[in-house]
């Protein structure tokens, strides 16, 4: 079985039977795209390794059943470099920017591919510089000029200077300025 760390308690001492005292802790992971928690002992070779891991970090566990429980064997973590890229179900964007990110089918990540990471910063980009245009646009109609300007803040030239502005973020070269 493939886990990832959700997270790792601390690790409490508890008394067991005969007053006899034992360190745990519990883990809560995905698998298959569900959220579980597993309370580790001392006792466990899975203990040793996973008081200390580190959310999102991924693991392989054999599973071995006993009697009515199933112990983790085996518990071995999987190199960072052949880590796939996976992520936890989100709602799909509207947004013209993420039209055709692929998304990865494992829904057990939360981290980015690289294609929903640039779709993601150009939608913040677009955001941006329509702020900024707004903004903009308000400093230009304000002030002695006011009359002069009020033709100026329509929508489409408010986007076109939010074009402007984002062009100049990704170092477009445009053939046309607005002052």
């Amino acid at each position: 079985m493939r886990i990832q760390v959700a997270e790792v308690s601390d690790v409490i001492t508890e008394s067991g039977k005969n007053n006899k005292q034992y360190q745990s802790c519990v883990v809560s992971y995905y698998s298959n795209g569900k959220k579980y928690e597993k309370k580790l002992t001392q006792y466990s070779d899975a203990f040793k390794l996973l008081k200390a891991a580190i959310p999102d970090q991924l693991f392989t566990v054999d599973l071995e059943k006993n009697g009515a429980f199933t112990e983790w064997k085996n518990v071995a973590p999987i190199d960072a470099e052949v880590q796939e890229p996976v992520v936890k179900a989100e709602p799909e964007s509207k947004g013209k920017a993420t039209k055709n990110v692929q998304k990865s089918t494992s829904i057990t990540d939360p981290r980015e591919t690289p294609e929903e990471r640039k779709a993601r910063q150009e939608l913040i980009v677009r955001q941006s510089s329509l702020t900024n245009a707004i903004e903009y646009a308000k400093m230009r109609s304000s002030g002695p000029v006011q009359n002069a300007v009020a033709a100026f803040t329509t929508v489409e030239n408010i986007l076109q200077i939010a074009k402007q502005f984002r062009d100049f973020v990704y170092e477009v070269e445009t053939s046309d300025s607005t002052s």
